[in-house]
Parts: C-alpha cells; sequence; structure tokens
C-alpha cells in the first residue's frame, strides 16, 4: 500500500504584515526582536512564520530586501537625475515622505540599532551590507 502525502500551503504575509515587521526590526534591533513580537506584529502565528521564512533571520532578510527595494531605494534613485539641481530637489521631496515609508524612526539609538549584532548573525549583517 502506498502512502499519499498531501502537501500543505506555505503561508503568506500580507504587505501589512512585512511593514508591521519593519517597525519592530527598527524600534528593538534584530535581536531585541523577539518571535512572540514579530508574529504578533504580523498577525501570524509561530508555526506560520517558521512555515513561511524558516526562521528570524530569513524573515529579517525579506524585510530588510522590501525596505531597500521600497522606501529605501529613494537613495538611489535621486542620483539618476541629471542634474545636481535635480539631485537635491528630488532628495528634499523624498525627505518630506512621511518617515515608515522613507526611513527608521528617528529615535533609533545605537542600543536598538536595527542590525544584528550576535555572532550567529553574521549572515544578516552580510545581507545588509550587499543591499547598500
Amino acid at each position: 500500500m502506498t502512502s499519499v502525502r498531501v502537501a500543505r500551503a506555505v503561508p503568506t504575509v500580507d504587505q501589512a504584515g512585512f511593514w508591521r515587521a519593519t517597525r519592530v526590526f527598527w524600534e528593538q534591533g534584530y535581536e531585541g526582536a523577539s518571535l512572540t513580537d514579530l508574529t504578533d506584529a504580523m498577525g501570524i502565528s509561530r508555526t506560520s512564520m517558521y512555515a513561511a521564512f524558516g526562521n528570524k533571520e530569513e524573515l529579517f532578510r525579506r524585510v530588510l530586501k522590501r525596505y531597500t527595494r521600497g522606501p529605501a531605494a529613494y537613495g538611489a534613485q535621486v542620483l539618476c537625475e541629471p542634474t545636481a539641481r535635480q539631485v537635491a530637489a528630488a532628495f528634499l521631496r523624498a525627505l518630506s515622505m512621511p518617515p515608515l515609508t522613507r526611513a527608521p524612526p528617528r529615535d533609533t539609538s545605537a542600543s536598538r540599532a536595527p542590525l544584528p549584532l550576535g555572532v550567529a548573525a553574521r549572515g544578516a549583517r552580510r545581507t545588509y551590507r550587499l543591499a547598500q
């Protein structure tokens, strides 16, 4: 007799869930953000988080990738303007956008840095450097 395995659908996280996870990482840093904080913010269970991302580091990588390709992309975009005056104008326009759509909260201190600090987080730090 052959057994049949039923594949489970991998849970997905909506855009709002990613932005809430981004906020948790910015406010608490990589190491300060617990799985409970992240799953509560995203509105998913731990089981769903592990099924969707595998671990916290992969979630961090995905959040960082989304942020650097979205709101933080203005830095690279403004440099494509043809003149210095247009670069400055585009930069000022980007700075006038709401903080969560553009940059981390202003009160982010070194003690709550968004980058992972521990030895186990070397891969996430490397991802951050490559994303810049």
